[in-house]
């Protein structure tokens, strides 16, 4: 399993219910890195997104109190979710938040594809999951890029201790 996040220098990811900046290098990525793969979130995280989900992706959705929501399979645990995911190659799976979510599942995941920019915004939703005093190590980043004011930067983690699933 995969998780994809872009993060402000704090590891902030969202404010309000919605990212924190808009970089179209990074959406484009994104979407290069999830088409026709299976997309997990967390309910807050289905709910920004247009409706119905992620199009040309298997959505699920890790949520307590969420009921059937629109071209979308919902878990209320992590074990009915993992047993779900099991149907797949992990290689196309990628966590994709919130916060919650992403800690949750971090361990399961090989690899975090993380867009670190540079700057500090506000932000009431932080990454937290990815932490080389964790067992992380990043083992790839590009040259830094620019987009109007910001600067950012596409890295790649790499997980020393996968949990199987």
């Amino acid at each position: 399993m995969n998780l994809i996040v872009a993060t402000d220098r704090k590891r902030g990811i969202g404010f309000e219910n919605s990212l924190l900046f808009r970089i179209p290098e990074d959406m484009r990525f994104f979407r290069e890195k999830t088409v026709g793969k299976v997309v997990v979130m967390g309910r807050r995280t289905y709910e920004s997104l247009p409706k119905g989900g992620l199009p040309e992706r298997v959505n699920a959705v890790l949520s307590r109190s969420a009921e059937d929501l629109e071209n979308t399979r919902v878990f209320a645990s992590i074990e009915e979710l993992l047993k779900f995911l099991k149907a797949y190659d992990s290689d196309d799976i990628f966590v994709i938040g919130g916060g919650e979510v992403y800690a949750l599942l971090a361990p399961y995941c090989k690899t975090a594809f993380v867009t670190e920019v540079d700057g500090e915004f506000k932000a009431d939703k932080f990454f937290t999951a990815v932490d080389v005093s964790k067992g992380w190590t990043k083992i790839y980043t590009s040259e830094t890029k620019r987009c109007g004011e910001l600067s950012y930067r596409f890295c790649t983690y790499e997980n020393n201790f996968l949990l199987p699933f």
